[in-house]
């Protein structure tokens, strides 16, 4: 897993640099994406369902390196879901 701190959400939406997602197709892990006390988890099988990718390169000023800014919906993670185990351990399902 590929954890990132992202400071703003811009118009419901977080944006992390291209090489985070190459990197993360490449090593076949998901991105934890952190904002504050919250955060998204996105799993590998859908890194690929970003609302959009900016369509000019931004040059970063400490490394000079040019990149783009991959943007997505911003959906914390629930932290009051349980899990089916947990819910099982309850006796939920009889």
């Amino acid at each position: 897993m590929i954890d990132l701190r992202v400071k703003t959400i811009f118009k419901g939406m977080v944006a992390i640099r291209d090489r985070y997602l190459k990197d993360a197709k490449w090593k076949e892990e998901g991105i934890c994406i952190k904002v504050g006390q919250q955060s998204m988890t996105i799993p590998f099988e859908r890194i690929d369902r970003y609302r959009s990718i900016s369509k000019y390169g931004f040059i970063d000023k400490f490394s000079k390196k040019r990149h783009k800014l991959v943007y997505y919906a911003w959906k914390p993670d629930e932290s009051r879901q349980m899990s089916l185990e947990d819910l099982a351990r309850l006796g939920a399902f009889g």
